[in-house]
């Protein structure tokens, strides 16, 4: 399967989707943030993602992880 192949697998999938489902993804993104197993040095820099189109996630999971690493010092911008 190429690269192209598997995306628009996935895509697929993503597009099929019910509210309900996208929902519950968004929400477990945003708990598993908040248990996310990875240390932070303060002042360092951790890269994530908006969701667009059908892509799963909100920005409650930016939330969580800023609300994670607070005491590290992490912030949103």
């Amino acid at each position: 399967m190429t690269k192209n192949e598997l995306r628009a697998r996935l895509r697929a999938k993503r597009e099929a989707m019910s509210v309900f489902d996208v929902e519950s993804a968004a929400v477990n993104l945003a708990e598993w943030m908040y248990r996310l197993p990875v240390p932070v040095r303060s002042g360092g820099t951790i890269g994530s993602y908006l969701p667009i189109g059908s892509e799963p996630g909100s920005d409650a999971m930016l939330d969580a992880l800023v609300d994670r690493y607070r005491s590290e010092g992490i912030r949103k911008v």
